[in-house]
């Protein structure tokens, strides 16, 4: 992680909350904050907590996490003016949705 005040912040927040069910990004859309959230987010979410980001295709940043992740399925909606996707983190037991 950067040495930005940001980046610590947001991690800090993060760090205050029990395991997340859903995340959201719908902030900042460069590579470099879409990753650091991504990552941060992901390793706070819940077993098959959901991962979910706006604008997708302003950036290479979820295209890498899938590439590099253990995802068994991408969701995707797309409109005219709208890219959005996400992707559930693995369980321990596999992708057991309950």
């Amino acid at each position: 992680m950067s040495g930005h005040p940001l980046d610590r912040e947001f991690v800090k927040a993060l760090d205050s909350l029990p395991p997340i069910d859903f995340f959201l990004h719908d902030s900042n859309h460069t590579y470099r904050w879409q990753s650091l959230e991504y990552e941060n987010a992901l390793t706070h979410l819940s077993p098959n907590g959901l991962l979910m980001s706006d604008d997708i295709d302003l950036s290479w940043a979820f295209i890498k996490l899938v590439r590099d992740g253990n995802f068994s399925k991408v969701a995707k909606l797309l409109d005219s003016g709208k890219v959005l996707a996400g992707v559930r983190k693995p369980s321990p037991l596999g992708n057991v949705v309950s």
